[in-house]
């Protein structure tokens, strides 16, 4: 019986751990650490050690992620692509954890091993959120949507609406958060894209609705009108501008992001 290519095995192992019905099952590791033993060059195996230290991380083993990281460092020291790889975890791993200059420090290193990494700048528009930088972080997760395979796309457009909310850009906000809702989230993700497409309005429209709310529920207190009819205005004026916002979200266009070069990667946390 002709024995399987290594590729193959590569292929299978990588499939197998990605499945998030099998995150911490102990056979995934055999599996990989099978493969790992048929591995015929150092670069091979440190592409399995690579597929075991993003397994590990899903699963939340930072420590144990973190020495097949090593080890895959140390077995492939002059595979730039590797190196990249590695650095690019390193950061994600940190950002994380919340040390953010660490992260930016190694995502960087990342990008200069591959210039083109996706996951490195992910982690760079991840610690940008966190530094209160939502100009680069938007820049950062605009060129890497097109590259993010169709399931990563959801998370991506989320956090573009929650930039584009914060640089006082409401019509952007609702567009990419309307994007988010097309395709699968978390039910908090899916929470949290609706928050935005409602309530990302200009500032005047804002205002001005808080202090009509405000003027009928003074009126209310002062006499002028009866509660119930205070109440049923407001949370029509509510209701009203909530609908006009939700209908009147742009379409996303498909040619919105420019393409450019890179690789597969996970979205960091946001």
């Amino acid at each position: 019986m002709r024995e399987e290519p290594f590729a193959q095995q590569l292929a299978r192992a990588r499939a197998l751990a990605e499945r998030a019905s099998l995150l911490g099952d102990p056979s995934v590791l055999e599996v990989l650490r099978e493969t790992r033993r048929a591995a015929p060059t150092s670069r091979d195996e440190a592409q399995v050690l690579l597929v075991e230290a993003h397994w590990l991380a899903r699963a939340g083993r930072e420590a144990e992620a973190q020495v097949a990281l090593d080890t895959a460092q140390g077995v492939a020291a002059g595979e730039a692509d590797i190196m990249a790889d590695v650095a690019a975890l390193r950061a994600h791993l940190l950002a994380r954890r919340g040390k953010l200059l660490a992260a930016h420090e190694h995502a960087h290193q990342a990008l200069q091993f591959n210039p083109a990494h996706v996951e490195a700048r992910l982690v760079l528009a991840h610690v940008a959120f966190r530094l209160n930088e939502p100009r680069r972080a938007v820049a950062l997760y605009r060129e890497v949507i097109p590259l993010l395979p169709a399931e990563e796309r959801p998370a991506a457009h989320l956090a573009l609406a929650e930039g584009y909310r914060r640089m006082g850009l409401p019509a952007l906000a609702r567009l990419h958060a309307r994007a988010a809702l097309v395709g699968n989230l978390s039910l908090a993700q899916r929470w949290q894209a609706i928050f935005l497409r409602l309530t990302s309005v200009h500032r005047p429209v804002g205002a001005a609705l808080l202090l009509a709310v405000v003027a009928w529920l003074v009126a209310a207190w002062l006499g002028s009108v009866t509660w119930p009819t205070a109440l049923f205005v407001a949370l029509g004026a509510v209701g009203t501008t909530l609908a006009v916002v939700w209908l009147n979200t742009p379409a996303p266009s498909s040619n919105e992001e420019e393409p450019a070069a890179g690789r597969r990667a996970h979205l960091p946390p946001h």
